[in-house]
């Protein structure tokens, strides 16, 4: 797509915003079904369409990104594969940690695009990870490939937060960059997002990793690898950023940030609906994919639309799936 225009900080509006109606009828869709939406950034061709914060929440505030933070994991997956970090992603995942021993010849066999698919076997079901181990585990890396292929089990898919982190891991030891240092070089610099400074962690509890008091950061473990599932915080304005990159096929304005092929081979369904870190969406016949987070955390991109949504929220268990907010009031105005 050509582009006569590329937000840094800012981000011009649309000349043409959703009308009155549209906006009422949309706010009163968030107050009575979707309560905990924080915040909406809706970019078509380019420019902010719409863009609202609800609850007292403001468009410079840092949200947890929860799961999101996969796929922006994914994207320094594939700028190591740029850099020449990582020259396939059929490596096994074992060679780039020659410390680690093990007999296990299936834990042996497993490959990067294994953890990028979620196909990589495991002991539990997805909805049943032990994320409380991990936490509980002095040695979090130690016990993410301890537990990899604990039940020498076939490759399906399994979502899994652990394997994640074994793949910032990877990414720590291809570059000698923790993964959130390898972003603030190779990603967020580039793209006019904020640079994220480090963050020392005082606790290892689930209150203080899913604390308030966390925004702004992207957290590490007791290794200081950056933690590879969540942890991520950004604004909305740099979610749609982030989504604006892949929609111009991993290039910003002029600049190849992404591999050749990457945003398609990344997104692309193969057997199940999930691309490289990436849910897989069809609207109307058109393809879509979402990086999605509980609580109701969202990235997602329509290129056929020329669409990038993100939504972030006030975390309550069980909040309803935010693709369907989008697809259902959202893109229906956008068409």
């Amino acid at each position: 797509m050509k582009r006569d225009y590329w937000p840094t900080k800012d981000w011009k509006l649309s000349e043409n915003q959703f009308t009155e109606e549209e906006k009422f009828n949309l706010e009163n869709i968030i107050k009575k079904e979707y309560k905990n939406i924080a915040g909406i950034v809706v970019v078509k061709d380019g420019y902010i369409k719409y863009e609202n914060y609800f609850n007292g929440h403001t468009i410079d505030e840092k949200y947890a990104m929860a799961s999101v933070t996969k796929s922006v994991l994914s994207s320094l997956i594939g700028i190591a594969m740029k850099n020449s970090s990582i020259k396939t992603l059929d490596e096994k995942v074992l060679n780039f940690f020659p410390e680690y021993k093990t007999s296990n010849p299936v834990k042996k066999d497993i490959r990067v695009i294994d953890l990028l698919t979620c196909v990589a076997p495991y002991p539990f079901e997805s909805i049943n990870e032990p994320i409380d181990k991990l936490i509980d585990s002095p040695n979090w890396m130690k016990y993410s490939l301890d537990i990899l292929a604990d039940d020498k089990g076939r490759r399906t898919f399994k979502y899994s937060t652990i394997g994640t982190h074994i793949v910032s891991g990877i990414l720590t030891k291809a570059t000698g960059l923790t993964a959130r240092e390898y972003a603030n070089k190779e990603l967020f610099n580039k793209i006019g997002m904020d640079i994220i400074p480090p963050y020392k962690m005082e606790d290892y509890t689930p209150n203080f990793i899913f604390g308030k008091h966390t925004k702004g950061c992207w957290l590490n473990d007791p290794q200081y690898y950056t933690i590879g599932g969540y942890g991520l915080n950004l604004t909305p304005r740099e979610m749609a950023k982030f989504g604006f990159l892949y929609l111009n096929n991993g290039i910003w304005n002029g600049v190849k940030v992404l591999p050749d092929n990457w945003v398609e081979e990344s997104t692309t369904k193969s057997k199940y609906d999930y691309g490289y870190l990436w849910w897989l969406f069809q609207y109307e016949g058109m393809n879509s994919y979402c990086a999605m987070g509980t609580g109701g955390r969202c990235i997602c991109v329509v290129p056929e639309m020329d669409t990038v949504v993100s939504i972030v929220s006030d975390y309550i268990p069980k909040a309803r799936n935010r693709w369907v907010f989008i697809k259902k009031h959202i893109l229906p105005i956008l068409k």
